[in-house]
């Protein structure tokens, strides 16, 4: 056997099995980074469902300390048994986010009625911290949608098959993109 031969068959079955080993390392670290992703939204849905727990918690402490009339209050019992029905972490975030909508509209009309309530200070406060989950929820989908895309990612998705992860909006199938939530906060 010449050297030639020799050298061909050590490089080309070594160059075929580097090959196979580096594109079976690119399909891992990817598949590690789109499962990583899925991680994150599942865990930034426990937060946001914690925040919104946390939110309406504080209903019963506006039906004790603000000044009412029977049609906020009401709508405020409405509210709260809606939200005890729910299990924040599985029902659909468009269903939350109605709901949400809802009682953000009651304390905003609140507010105008009780200036300078504490409690309503608080929980307003309350509230922007549960805007910023909802934010970092949807940021965390989008990131995980942005990794499922690309040529090796999407067909390790589709052939894992990585869940749909929906979005937190007040419209269905509609989702608040880093620019509307800016412009959002500034209009307040």
């Amino acid at each position: 056997m010449s050297t030639l031969e020799l050298f061909l068959v050590i490089v080309i079955p070594s160059a075929f099995i580097l090959l196979v080993l580096i594109l079976f390392l690119v399909c891992l670290t990817r598949y590690s980074h789109i499962k990583d992703r899925l991680e994150y939204c599942f865990n930034s849905r426990k937060t946001l469902a914690e925040s919104f727990l946390t939110t309406f918690n504080y209903i019963s402490s506006v039906l004790q300390n603000v000044k009412l009339d029977s049609e906020q209050r009401e709508e405020l019992k409405s509210i709260y048994s809606h939200f005890k029905s729910m299990d924040l972490e599985k029902d659909s975030l468009y269903e939350i986010a109605q709901i949400d909508s809802v009682y953000e509209r009651v304390l905003n009309a609140l507010k105008q009625d009780n200036k300078d309530n504490e409690t309503l200070d608080f929980v307003f406060e309350m509230r922007r911290l549960t805007s910023f989950s909802v934010y970092l929820y949807n940021n965390n989908v989008k990131a995980y949608n942005s990794a499922k895309k690309g040529f090796i990612n999407s067909r390790l998705a589709k052939f894992f098959r990585f869940e749909e992860v929906e979005m937190f909006s007040k419209e269905p199938y509609k989702g608040q993109t880093t620019i509307d939530f800016q412009l959002n906060r500034r209009k307040k």
